[in-house]
């Protein structure tokens, strides 16, 4: 791929990669070259953002792709004496509230998109995944001027709308927000017409959730129309992200397993569970998910990794109790198992406790009740047998797993660590 190396030696270039961690720099270089910025605003203590760093900014063809259109730069901020000089003013200004985000800027500052987290389409690469955000930012960058105009030509049609709505979130700025979200409330009939008939406007209201807790006596209005509607699990793809980010928008600064995390969260999901009894599950799964990611960053043998492993031990036994509740009434088991195989991987990933390891095993049992032909959860059992130091056990399921697989045609890659695992339980 051809590409100009310009500037690659200049101050503030990363050793042996090529984009910025100084904020002055980038911007300088951006003025020069007449391209916007794309700023990954990350924190020395985030799990996502050390993904990226690993599998996108470390490799070389992928930094190089990005600087055709972009002056790429990373800062850290949230991180104490570790941020980037300017990092958490950075983050301040453009609204940071969960890490990683991705920033797209004018070269004199002016934010036109951004994105939250990082991508998660299956099967497709992380840098991919990454390119293709930033070529969504680009068309936004061509479109959003041209729904400015029509919008305040008096254009109110809903489809004109909810184009200007999707685009407009990204864009961070709140009268902006406030004025279409207005005049898309006007112009619907009603919540769940306005809401749930297009997928990308409940991705569009967790956005807004994630800008303005403001926001959340509106989302709240809008479940109590769609619930007599809806299966659990229709529901739960619906609401479970918005319960999520409501939660933690504003809280990813704070020190994961701190004390004051926990009051926080447990304030604002008793604000949820009010009306929405669901947000009790949600809650805790999100819980649970930072506390197997604070867990991973910790030493095993260390005093912390044992309080740490301790306090998350009650936690996790009440969410697959939950989970098994709140599918119950549901038509469709897939989801309950992949939830409940999901917590039985991190558990065989994160923890040593064998309480925990043989609940694992009885809730990948439960999973595969609900979905037997799933090769994958058959994967997760052998796994937890040869933890727990029952390779026969294991070698049966790891087996199964191998044989399902096959049978179903998957990529032989997608299952190698299986067959490696298989040939070490075996006598």
């Amino acid at each position: 791929m051809r590409w100009l190396w310009v500037g690659l030696l200049s101050v503030g270039w990363t050793q042996g990669a090529s984009y910025f961690t100084d904020i002055r720099s980038a911007f300088r270089e951006a003025r020069r070259q007449k391209k916007p910025l794309w700023v990954m605003v990350s924190a020395t203590w985030c799990g996502p953002c050390k993904v990226v760093e690993k599998e996108a900014l470390s490799k070389p063809a992928f930094v190089q792709a990005l600087a055709k259109d972009f002056v790429p730069l990373k800062v850290y901020a949230a991180s104490g004496d570790r941020s980037t000089p300017g990092g958490d003013s950075l983050a301040r200004r453009y609204g940071v509230r969960a890490y990683p985000t991705f920033l797209y800027l004018e070269p004199e500052g002016e934010r036109f998109y951004a994105h939250v987290g990082a991508p998660t389409e299956m099967g497709k690469p992380l840098p991919e995944a990454l390119l293709a955000w930033a070529q969504e930012a680009l068309q936004a960058r061509r479109t959003l001027p041209d729904l400015r105009r029509r919008f305040q030509a008096g254009e109110r049609s809903v489809d004109f709308l909810r184009s200007y709505l999707w685009l407009a979130v990204r864009t961070g700025n709140p009268e902006e927000i406030r004025q279409v979200v207005q005049a898309y409330r006007e112009q619907t009939a009603s919540p769940r017409i306005a809401w749930a008939e297009d997928p990308r406007m409940m991705e569009a209201l967790t956005e807004l959730l994630a800008l303005d807790t403001a926001y959340v006596e509106y989302a709240l209005s809008i479940a109590d129309s769609l619930r007599p509607y809806l299966l659990p699990s229709a529901f739960q793809a619906v609401y479970q992200p918005l319960v999520q980010r409501s939660l933690y928008a504003g809280l990813q600064g704070k020190a994961a397993g701190s004390a004051d995390l926990r009051d926080s969260l447990e304030r604002r999901a008793a604000r949820w569970q009010a009306r929405l009894p669901e947000a009790e599950l949600w809650g805790l799964a999100e819980r649970v998910h930072w506390d197997f990611l604070h867990l991973g960053a910790l030493k095993r043998d260390s005093a912390r990794y044992a309080q740490a492993e301790t306090a998350l031990k009650p936690h996790l036994f009440r969410l697959a109790a939950l989970w098994m509740q709140f599918y119950q009434a549901d038509t469709s088991k897939a989801s309950l198992a992949n939830q409940l195989n999901s917590l039985a991987w991190n558990a065989y990933e994160r923890v040593k406790d064998p309480d925990v390891l043989w609940a694992a095993v009885g809730w990948t049992h439960y999973a595969l009740t609900c979905a037997p032909q799933a090769w994958h959860i058959w994967d997760t059992l052998g796994a937890l047998y040869h933890k727990l130091g029952r390779n026969r056990e294991a070698a049966a399921a790891l087996q199964k797993a191998i044989t399902l697989a096959e049978s179903q045609n998957v990529p032989p890659e997608e299952y190698q660590s299986t067959r490696e695992l298989l040939q070490k339980v075996q006598p």
